[in-house]
């Protein structure tokens, strides 16, 4: 435990169980998740989809996480080592014997371990609140697949912790890299979904009209209305186009994986029943093996970045 990457991780998540920040970010987590799982139960009770009560609720679970863990990750990196130059404690630091290896690799690993942790947290008391609260008993196979997601919960987050530690490692003021890796998240979160529709929409023009008033004659819900092949081909290309563009996003990439894992949906027309297939959890990651990929490869790709910034810069 001697070794100077330990010690300097140790450090590290001692400072961020203890911190604000984390407390804050872990409460909004898990109060973000009760708000999901009591908004999905009362739509289920309402319209009784066809979906497993805990496996719906699950669903909000992913929903949560795909919004929350990026500022998680980004609490927790935004001034790991920008902080230090503020405080000067960062030249204290590099004036004994050790490497500068050893402290962002110590960063790095006390990080993780705490994203592992508030994770780990936020899906049991999210499974126990379902199972207590709400009578939502999961089989062997729904555990399995909440084990899969917190894992990729936990890669995702590392995303955006990697993203933000770059940024740390660039500048000598966190409120700079905290302005960066939040504009990063608005960007892939908000604004790169709202221009993927705006292109889509520029491209493929209006939509052809709805033929209401044309009832299904064998239809199952009442108010179903016949959709035309004409109107199916342009909601296609429509969402190929969105697809396209937010591929570009690694938010969508989590959230492809996440959808995979609990349920596939094909989304159901205005006017058409929703429809939604179980598949295996092998078969969803065998779907979703190139986003995975994507974002570990992000993750790799910031971390060497940090490495490359923070140990050729010389400290003033």
């Amino acid at each position: 435990m001697s070794n100077p990457t330990f010690i300097i991780s140790k450090k590290e998540l001692r400072d961020h169980l203890t911190s604000k920040k984390f407390i804050i970010m872990l409460a909004l987590l898990i109060l973000f998740y009760l708000a999901l799982n009591a908004f999905s139960t009362t739509v289920i009770a309402q319209y009784g989809f066809r979906i497993r009560l805990f496996r719906q609720l699950s669903s909000g679970l992913a929903s949560n996480i795909s919004f929350m863990a990026p500022l998680l990750g980004i609490a927790l990196a935004y001034d790991a080592l920008s902080g230090e130059r503020e405080r000067g404690s960062l030249k204290l630091l590099l004036s004994r014997p050790i490497y500068r290896e050893n402290i962002i690799n110590g960063k790095i690993l006390g990080g993780f371990i705490a994203i592992s942790i508030a994770m780990i947290i936020t899906t049991i008391i999210g499974t126990v609140s379902a199972i207590v609260i709400w009578g939502a008993a999961p089989v062997f196979e729904d555990l399995t697949r909440l084990i899969v997601f917190t894992l990729l919960s936990i890669l995702f987050t590392m995303c955006y912790y990697s993203l933000s530690l770059f940024f740390s490692s660039i500048s000598n003021k966190s409120s700079r890299s905290t302005i960066m890796s939040i504009s990063v998240w608005a960007f892939f979160t908000i604004v790169l979904p709202i221009i993927a529709s705006l292109i889509a929409f520029f491209i493929l023009g209006p939509p052809p009209t709805l033929p209401v008033g044309q009832p299904i004659s064998n239809a199952t819900t009442p108010g179903q209305i016949q959709i035309s092949e004409e109107f199916r081909e342009y909601a296609r290309k429509l969402n190929e186009i969105s697809s396209s563009i937010n591929a570009w996003s690694i938010n969508n990439h989590f959230s492809i994986v996440a959808n995979m894992l609990f349920y596939s949906v094909t989304a159901g027309l205005p006017g058409q029943p929703q429809q939604a297939r179980e598949i295996s959890i092998l078969e969803a990651l065998s779907r979703s093996v190139i986003n995975i990929f994507v974002m570990i490869t992000f993750t790799i790709f910031f971390i060497i970045l940090s490495y490359i910034s923070f140990t050729r810069r010389e400290e003033k």
